[in-house]
């Protein structure tokens, strides 16, 4: 059992940090009670977008991915939200875990009672896309096993993208933005997903190029992904 406080990191920063919304890693800023359940998750970007749940906590674990620190969502109710409101486009990168698989638990919630959101699809894994319209640009994880998804978010070039993968498009789902940034489930408690995040990195606008390929290389150092 950890001592209760917050949790503090020795590793390198994020590489690429132009337009970089929010951040959020589970070796650094992490404030938790004596059992490890989570209150506070510090936004690492400097724009103190910091994740919070008074009730339904998740639960801290020093050795997951990789044998690195995660956030371990129960999909019950388990979920961390921040109000905020970012249009189209942004860029996800998540490094995550999941255990189990359901119809529409939500890794991440963009405005609750709606629908925008990277979510859990069918019956065998598979993540999608929504903003205000049907499923689109499908990858498939590999259950139990770590991975780092990509999800951009553009009403004209929407894409998502699996651990080294080519991008996965064709479709869009809509320009829909978000008013909620919420991780593991709505703020409703519903739709919960049943995971592990490690980290987390939002920015408002695609990385490309020679900057994408030194932030994949970041992920892939740190929670050997592929």
């Amino acid at each position: 059992m950890a001592a209760a406080g917050a949790v503090g990191g020795g590793r390198a920063d994020i590489p690429i940090t132009a337009n970089l919304a929010a951040h959020y890693r589970a070796d650094l800023g992490v404030t938790k009670d004596g059992d490890d359940y989570v209150s506070q998750w510090d936004d690492q970007s400097g724009n103190g977008r910091d994740l919070a749940e008074a009730t339904n906590k998740p639960k801290w674990i020093d050795s997951g991915i990789n044998s690195q620190n995660v956030i371990r969502f129960d999909g019950t109710n388990d979920n961390m939200q921040y109000t905020v409101s970012i249009s189209q486009p942004f860029h996800f990168f998540i490094v995550a875990l999941m255990d189990t698989w359901t119809n529409n638990d939500r890794l991440v919630d963009l405005e609750p009672g709606l629908n925008p959101s990277i979510s859990q699809q069918g019956s065998s894994p598979q993540i999608k896309q929504q903003a205000g319209a049907a499923a689109t640009n499908l990858v498939s994880p590999t259950l139990g096993a770590g991975f780092l998804l990509q999800s951009f978010f553009s009403g004209t070039s929407s894409f998502q993208a699996l651990n080294n993968d080519a991008q996965s498009s064709g479709g869009n789902p809509n320009t829909m933005g978000m008013n909620t940034l919420g991780i593991g489930g709505q703020s409703n408690e519903s739709g919960c997903s049943d995971g592990e995040f490690a980290e987390i990195a939002l920015y408002t606008a695609e990385v490309t190029g020679g900057d994408l390929t030194t932030l994949k290389n970041y992920f892939n150092d740190e929670y050997a992904l592929w």
